[in-house]
C-alpha cells in the first residue's frame, strides 16, 4: 500500500440495546437494534416493528410505501435513537412477560448502568413479595398453599409439606409462641377428623371416656402407649 492508496473507512451501522448482557439466554428474545438508514437517520426496531415518535411500534413497510410522513416520524438522530431504545427496552414484552419482568425474576451477573461486566460479588435483591389475609389454601393431605403477589400484581404461591407448615407456624409465632415441649396445633382436616371421632364414639352405646379417646387416637393416627 503507497501513502497515495486511500484509507478504509470504518463505520457502525447497527447498535443493540438490551437490559441483558450479551452472555445472558434471555438477550437473543429482549433487544432492540438501532440500524443506520442514511445521513444522520436511524431506525429504532424490535424485529419487523419500527419504534416511532409517539412511542408506539409498527410494522416497518417497503422502502417503496414509506412515504416523507412515515420517515419523518420513524427516523431520528443517533443519540435520540438510543434514548428511545433505553426507555423501550425494559417494556419489550414476549411471552405475555416483560423484559423488565424476567430480568427480576432471575438477574443475570453485571454491573453499572447497563454495563455488561461480570461481578462475582453481585447478589441480586430478593423479590417482595405480599401476602394477602388468609389467602391460604388447605389440601386434604394437610398440605398448605399460601398465595402471594410480586411488585406488579403477578403471582406466586408456595407450598408446604404438613411438616414444614408446622415448622413454619413456630417459626412466625416466635419465641414467646408455642413452648418448645413437641406440642404442636392440629390441622384443620385433623381436628375435623377428631370431631367427628368424638361424635361417633359418644354415640355408642355404653361409651366411656376411654372408648371417646381411642377412637379420636385413631382418626388422628396415633398409638397408644403400651401399658
Amino acid at each position: 500500500m503507497t501513502s497515495t492508496d486511500p484509507a478504509a473507512y470504518v463505520q457502525a451501522t447497527r447498535y443493540e440495546v438490551s437490559l441483558f448482557p450479551a452472555d445472558a439466554e434471555p438477550r437473543r428474545h429482549f433487544t432492540i437494534t438501532i440500524e443506520w438508514r442514511g445521513t444522520d437517520s436511524w431506525a429504532v426496531l424490535d424485529g419487523p416493528y419500527c419504534l416511532g415518535r409517539d412511542g408506539e411500534w409498527e410494522y416497518e413497510p417497503l422502502p417503496s410505501n414509506r412515504d416523507d410522513e412515515w420517515i419523518e416520524a420513524h427516523r431520528f438522530d443517533l443519540d435520540t435513537a438510543q434514548q428511545l431504545a433505553k426507555q423501550a427496552a425494559p417494556h419489550l414484552v414476549v411471552n405475555g412477560l416483560t423484559a423488565l419482568e424476567v430480568y427480576r425474576r432471575n438477574p443475570p451477573k453485571h454491573i453499572g448502568n447497563g454495563a455488561n461486566m461480570a461481578n462475582p460479588d453481585f447478589q441480586p435483591e430478593p423479590v417482595q413479595l405480599r401476602w394477602g389475609l388468609d389467602d391460604v389454601q388447605w389440601g386434604d393431605d394437610d398440605s398448605v398453599i399460601v398465595m402471594l403477589s410480586g411488585p406488579d400484581g403477578e403471582p406466586y404461591w408456595l407450598e408446604l409439606d404438613p411438616e414444614r407448615a408446622a415448622v413454619l407456624r413456630r417459626n412466625l409465632a416466635g419465641p414467646d409462641g408455642e413452648p418448645e415441649s413437641g406440642r404442636r396445633r392440629l390441622s384443620p382436616s385433623e381436628y375435623t377428623s377428631a370431631w367427628h371421632a368424638v361424635e361417633g364414639a359418644a354415640g355408642e352405646p355404653g361409651a366411656d371416656p376411654a372408648t371417646v379417646l381411642h377412637a379420636v387416637l385413631r382418626a388422628l393416627g396415633i398409638a397408644a402407649p403400651v401399658s
